[in-house]
């Protein structure tokens, strides 16, 4: 098998975990910091690439409200509390320019073309709220709707992003 690569029939579900959480929201940080402790993973997948990674850790290291905001700093106070185990981080996510780029090369005529008329989603007021309130069935629900209208209405984004 000299300069072949042997690909085993491994059901993945048996090493891997996956922790499902909401970006930006509080609760999802506490659940996600929750799961490690119980777990004691030797690895820990974050969904960010390393650009963005350093691009949010520098506006998080001079914002006032570090730790105490509802926006960037999620990633960054997960990476650092997912930091203090005895675990390898891994950043898994591809670049903002290759994703472009997958999906400008993917794109047909028809998405194109609907990429000048805006799709209409409908969102709930507040999810963030509403997920903080634990309320995240109806979160998660109004979310795989709008999931499921981008596949339809622009399957190479799905494509790219699935």
């Amino acid at each position: 098998m000299s300069g072949q690569t042997l690909i085993r029939n491994t059901d993945y579900n048996e090493y891997v975990e996956i922790v499902g959480t909401a970006h930006f929201t509080q609760r999802s940080l506490n659940d996600a910091y929750r799961a490690v402790r119980l777990m004691k993973p030797q690895d820990v997948a974050i969904e960010l690439d390393w650009t963005r990674f350093r691009m949010l850790n520098s506006a998080c290291a001079t914002c006032l409200k570090r730790g105490f905001c509802q926006g960037k700093c999620e990633f960054i106070g997960a990476a650092e509390a997912l930091g203090n185990v005895d675990a390898n981080i891994w950043l898994i996510d591809m670049s903002e320019k290759e994703m472009r780029e997958r999906i400008r090369n993917q794109m047909t005529q028809k998405e194109l073309a609907h990429l000048r008329r805006p799709v209409v989603f409908s969102l709930d007021k507040n999810p963030l709220w509403l997920w903080e309130k634990g309320i995240k069935d109806r979160v998660i629900d109004s979310s795989r709707r709008q999931i499921e209208t981008l596949r339809k209405v622009y399957p190479s984004i799905w494509r790219v992003f699935n």
